[in-house]
């Protein structure tokens, strides 16, 4: 064998394994079964996401109304105005509703957890279904996996929506302290984007590595599938922005029901870009298996 030829066939392996992986991918993303399993998870998304509200600004409100003012903010600049803009509305509404209290609070709060977990039973079932395997777990260890991961989900909005809450005016002073002035908080508001993007990718990635039931998956902060997810539900929701925003042919179609069927469709969107972030995942654990196991 000549000298550099072995890296230049490993180069080659690689390259065509990546081939591979892409068209599979886009194969996966203009059939029926992945936009399918995008609608069912709309259609969880819209029971469980108001509960999820729910529960974040129950938690929220122990540290005041600035957290909760904040997620409404940061919801209404998510997606298109008109679908998110029910988001944001509908947390000044729970942040005024006082009914619940006491063990009345616990029910609603118990109920809210369930509903978010059957958004996450489905997306096992889809992320099963994209690795062509079989749940043979027991609904005793899915159900704790699936509230295990809704209360993370919480967890990590909560502490998110904090740390977004309480950093503007901690990022002034240090601007101050250093002679930056002012300077510090618009260099916030600039990083703050990336970091979330990259927050949602780690958290992405851990959903991709539970969901399935697959053994031997070894654990990474950032996954292929994970940023490739996040880029195209940046880049969607964008370009759904911009054509609610432009185009007026969703209102003479819709009329009043119009802001629901953009977060409808911003949902099936976001939906979308998680499952085929799935897909490249599964798809690349296909060619590693098959590197490593040829006889399979």
């Amino acid at each position: 064998m000549a000298v550099g030829s072995e890296p230049a066939l490993r180069y080659r392996v690689f390259r065509r394994a990546e081939v591979r992986v892409l068209l599979r991918t886009v194969r996966a993303a203009w059939s029926d079964e992945l936009s399918d399993w995008a609608a069912a998870l709309t259609y969880y998304s819209m029971l469980s996401l108001f509960p999820a509200l729910l529960i974040a600004i129950v938690v929220l409100s122990i540290a005041g109304p600035a957290p909760a003012d904040s997620l409404a903010g940061a919801a209404g600049r998510l997606g298109p105005g008109g679908g998110t803009s029910l988001i944001s509305d509908s947390i000044h509404h729970l942040q005024s509703v006082k009914s619940l209290s006491g063990p009345m609070a616990v029910v609603g709060l118990l109920s809210a957890f369930w509903t978010v977990s059957t958004y996450l039973g489905a997306f096992i079932r889809a992320a099963n279904d994209l690795y062509g395997v079989r749940e043979s777990r027991s609904l005793w260890r899915t159900l704790p996996l699936r509230f295990a991961l809704g209360l993370m989900l919480v967890v990590a909005v909560v502490v998110t929506v904090l740390g977004f809450a309480i950093t503007p005016g901690l990022a002034e002073h240090a601007g101050n302290r250093i002679g930056m002035g002012s300077a510090g908080l618009l260099v916030w508001s600039i990083v703050k984007w990336p970091l979330l993007a990259l927050l949602v990718s780690v958290a992405l990635a851990l959903l991709y590595w539970v969901a399935p039931n697959t053994e031997g998956q070894r654990w990474r902060w950032l996954t292929s599938g994970s940023v490739i997810a996040v880029g195209i539900w940046i880049a969607g929701s964008a370009g759904l922005a911009l054509y609610a925003a432009h185009f007026d042919s969703l209102d003479r179609v819709y009329g009043s029901l119009t802001a629901a069927i953009v977060l409808l469709m911003w949902l099936w969107l976001t939906n979308f870009a998680i499952l085929l972030g799935a897909v490249v995942d599964a798809q690349i654990t296909r060619e590693r298996t098959l590197r490593e196991h040829p006889e399979r």
